[in-house]
């Protein structure tokens, strides 16, 4: 014989004379029909355990979102220290950069401002190095310009000399040298 499952129990039934087949949804008619023999008590009993079934299954759905709200509370708190944690992570983050950037930013200042010294003073010097140079080269001037006046002379050119050459031309002046 073949073992029976009732779907709706879900317990195997071996006894076929015990299965009894039942419409899930019956109309209002049959339901006012199966009531109405019954005796007063009996339909008052099957009414409490109605009404007690119910609140049974309204009090399971009450616990059961109770539970819920509870592992969801559960939840979102640690979400919530969490997220704090992080957000203080940040904040630290963020901080360290600022205090970064604007240690980076004084450093460029004062590297601007060295910049700027240090192109004074190139300017500065090289105005002195040029004022050197051209006294260097006045004096140098000076230096071989009786040399050259005696070279000037002992070659054979006395015809052009200084008295020649005019006032403006006169070697040995240092009026002329400028």
């Amino acid at each position: 014989m073949k073992a029976l499952l009732v779907p709706n129990v879900e317990i195997i039934d071996s006894r076929r004379e015990d299965i009894i087949m039942m419409d899930l949804n019956p109309t209002e008619e049959y339901k006012s029909s199966a009531l109405s023999g019954l005796r007063p008590e009996v339909i008052l009993d099957i009414c409490s355990r109605a009404v007690s079934f119910y609140s049974y299954q309204v009090a399971q759905e009450i616990a059961f979102q109770s539970l819920m709200c509870k592992n969801l509370e559960a939840k979102c708190a640690e979400l919530d220290t969490s997220f704090q944690g992080f957000k203080t992570n940040t904040l630290v983050e963020l901080n360290t950069w600022k205090d970064k950037y604007n240690s980076l930013y004084k450093q460029n200042e004062l590297d601007k401002n060295r910049l700027h010294e240090l192109n004074d003073q190139l300017l500065e010097k090289n105005r002195q190095f040029q004022k050197l140079k051209l006294m260097y080269e006045k004096l140098k001037r000076k230096a071989l310009m009786p040399e050259m006046q005696k070279n000037f002379m002992d070659s054979g050119y006395s015809e052009f000399g200084p008295e020649h050459l005019g006032s403006q031309f006169k070697l040995g002046d240092p009026k002329a040298s400028r």
